[in-house]
């Protein structure tokens, strides 16, 4: 399933480290997304990309985002992963768990969501080992969306100068 720019994003169901199902429909109308599917919890690009979400998110709470970063596996593999994230950046970094497979084909792939489920960017994410700095560069792409998104929004700013 190939997503694009300017599509809806599906509803799909993860479930928290809790065990709790967790939607994009949860997010609707509350904050914009930056969803980040990670592949299997072994793949080489998930510590470093929950570093990355991590350091920024005092950026997504300022662009009112929240972070899913989804893996593979059970809501144990997600547990033991959240343990990852610091204690500050909880509350804007949520790691679920894909346990009903619906994404494992999927590859690692970063989407910028504004808070009506509108897809901004998808950016195509590394499917081999990734450093600190690759990871870094791709969330900062996808915190320059989120203030873009933001902008969109005629409470939030000015979309584009007037023509007179």
């Amino acid at each position: 399933m190939t997503l694009r720019s300017g599509t809806q994003i599906p509803n799909w169901p993860f479930t928290s480290p809790t065990g709790e199902t967790v939607a994009m429909e949860d997010f609707r109308h509350r904050c914009n997304l930056v969803v980040a599917l990670l592949g299997a919890a072994d793949q080489p690009t998930v510590a470093p990309m929950l570093d990355a979400l991590a350091a920024r998110a005092g950026d997504l709470a300022f662009e009112d985002a929240t972070a899913l970063a989804v893996v593979q596996g059970s809501a144990g593999t997600a547990a033991a992963l959240a343990g990852r994230v610091p204690a500050e950046a909880a509350d804007r970094l949520l790691v679920v768990a894909d346990t009903a497979g619906l994404l494992q084909d999927e590859p690692p792939t970063l989407y910028v969501v504004d808070r009506y489920g509108q897809i901004y960017a998808v950016q195509p994410l590394p499917t081999g080992p990734v450093d600190a700095e690759t990871a870094a560069h791709a969330v900062e792409e996808a915190v320059g969306w989120l203030r873009f998104v933001n902008l969109q929004c005629p409470e939030c700013g000015v979309p584009e100068w007037p023509t007179a």
